[in-house]
């Protein structure tokens, strides 16, 4: 893999590479109990979402919450068989166990923070797996990068706003903020990628300013809005003015927003001129 011990950027991008590969195995299939029943791993009903392995047997198992809404339970399934996946993982010079090491050994032994960062990497692989990279090229190359991809991600597999958006940054490097935006203008979900933004995240769970672009514009179902607008960080204390790509989907209930430092070649260079706060 590398001539050092990786780093967590190495590790996440080992998975990944092993998400891949392993998937393209098995033809990109689209149904997670089945490929875990191929694996050995059992998948029942419990109390809360779980993948386990027997500390003496080594027997894995999956758990899934009974609450879990219909539109969530396939992707917590790829989520749980990803933990699986991540201590199974063989890739380049990486033995299956060493990512789980190696991941022990940045955070110290401290296992809230492994934890988490564990489970930011088997939500990407669980996007991944949901939408598998067929779909994602297919999309793509139809609608470029752009909100309108998010949107048919989400309408062929059935994944979520956040999973769905998720996919698309995480398929480049491209520096970015992606939103999701309820009706409301309530943010979802929001993801910063790129050596430029990802060290500025945006938060989640509170409302934007009555005036931000993001709502006071009227979206088409299924169109591309473009213009520039300040990127709304939590709290408001930072300044930064970006271009904005975003769209609503059908019922108009979610606005997936990009801010970027320059639009997609597939977009016109002519701007929204809306109003700034």
């Amino acid at each position: 893999m590398i001539d050092r011990d990786p780093d967590l950027e190495d590790i996440r991008r080992a998975f990944l590479k092993y998400v891949e590969s392993f998937h393209s195995k098995h033809e990109y299939t689209c149904d997670p109990e089945a490929l875990a029943k191929s694996l050995g791993i059992r998948v029942r009903k419990g109390d809360s979402n779980q993948a386990i392995k027997h500390p003496t047997t080594g027997e894995r198992l999956i758990l899934i919450d009974e609450t879990v809404a219909p539109n969530r339970f396939k992707f917590t399934i790829w989520h749980e068989l990803s933990h699986h996946l991540f201590d199974m993982a063989e890739i380049d010079n990486i033995q299956a166990g060493e990512l789980a090491v190696y991941l022990r050994e940045h955070t110290f032994q401290n296992l809230e923070t492994r934890q988490k960062i564990e489970d930011d990497f088997c939500d990407q692989a669980a996007a991944t797996l949901l939408i598998p990279t067929p779909i994602l090229k297919k999309v793509k190359n139809k609608n470029g990068y752009s909100p309108l991809t998010v949107l048919e991600f989400m309408e062929r597999t059935g994944a979520s706003a956040q999973a769905s958006l998720a996919r698309l940054v995480y398929s480049e490097n491209t520096n970015v903020h992606g939103l999701v935006i309820d009706k409301t203008g309530r943010i979802l979900y929001s993801i910063a990628h790129g050596e430029k933004r990802k060290k500025y995240p945006v938060g989640s769970g509170f409302k934007l300013e009555s005036n931000h672009p993001l709502i006071t514009d009227k979206y088409k179902p299924l169109e591309e809005e473009r213009f520039e607008a300040y990127i709304p960080f939590k709290g408001g204390k930072r300044k930064w003015k970006s271009k904005v790509v975003a769209a609503a989907n059908s019922n108009c209930n979610r606005i997936v927003a990009l801010f970027l430092d320059a639009y997609p070649h597939h977009c016109s260079n002519d701007v929204k001129q809306l109003s700034l706060f």
